[in-house]
């Protein structure tokens, strides 16, 4: 039985986490299902997502409808608060160098920093804007983070990355926003990352844990982990977005940052 959320996991608040996870297992066992005693620190997400004893996870909207819709049911969106979207949802900033161009339509033949290919906000957000603006981002790097990716482009190994909100939210209330960049645009807002379970029987009762814990949290707690609330979207809103083109190319720079 295994209980992960590493998204938005850092040392900074990884007490945040566990407060909450405590919070959420606790009420699990109070509805007679059982749970791990903690979360379980993991990058190997798709290994998580994979595992029939999974009980609790996020997932990015575009490796959910890409493969799997039939395995995995959704406890509903993560709402993380962002002013600018609708509770449940969010979006990415595109984040460039403070000395290079304003428009993003100039970066399409550029190199764009991702976190990964099957990562909605970082690479499938920026190709569905690309698309609306009668193009595509051609050449990619893979960072493994949107933290990384970042840092690609204030130290020059890419040219732009589209960061989530949540990611550059958080970076800024920790203060490790990357010196010498700017934002110059941001997507279109997608359900932002959903909630998920393995077990169709944790599904309701979890609909009922997860705001209990959040209300139960102590504020500064509340504010590390970032999480508001459960929004009540559906996993139609992420199975109907588009699957992003494949670039023309793709280079791994994971191990440059480890």
């Amino acid at each position: 039985m295994i209980a992960t959320l590493p998204m938005y996991l850092r040392a900074r608040n990884r007490g945040a986490h566990d407060q909450f996870w405590q919070l959420v297992r606790d009420g699990l066992h109070d509805h007679g299902l059982g749970a791990p005693d903690t979360l379980t620190d993991t990058t190997d997400l798709m290994g998580a997502w994979d595992r029939p004893d999974l009980i609790f996870a996020q997932i990015c909207c575009l490796p959910l409808r890409a493969a799997y819709l039939d395995r995995l049911h959704m406890i509903g969106s993560s709402d993380y608060g962002l002013a600018e979207c609708a509770a449940g949802y969010y979006f990415s900033w595109f984040v460039v160098r403070n000395d290079d161009d304003d428009a993003v339509e100039a970066y399409l033949d550029r190199t764009l920093a991702i976190n990964e290919l099957l990562s909605q906000s970082g690479h499938g957000a920026p190709q569905t804007w690309a698309r609306a603006h009668g193009g595509q981002f051609n050449h990619v790097v893979e960072t493994g983070a949107h933290f990384d990716s970042a840092h690609a482009v204030a130290d020059g190994r890419a040219d732009i990355a589209a960061i989530d909100a949540v990611t550059w939210q958080m970076l800024g209330r920790f203060d490790e926003q990357p010196s010498g960049t700017k934002i110059i645009g941001r997507t279109i807002a997608t359900p932002c990352q959903p909630l998920v379970t393995a077990n169709v029987d944790y599904v309701a009762p979890l609909q009922v844990v997860i705001p209990a814990a959040l209300s139960a949290m102590t504020e500064q707690a509340r504010g590390d982990l970032g999480l508001v609330s459960l929004a009540d979207v559906t996993v139609a809103a992420c199975a109907d977005l588009p699957l992003p083109p494949t670039p023309k190319t793709t280079r791994n720079i994971t191990e440059e940052f480890r």
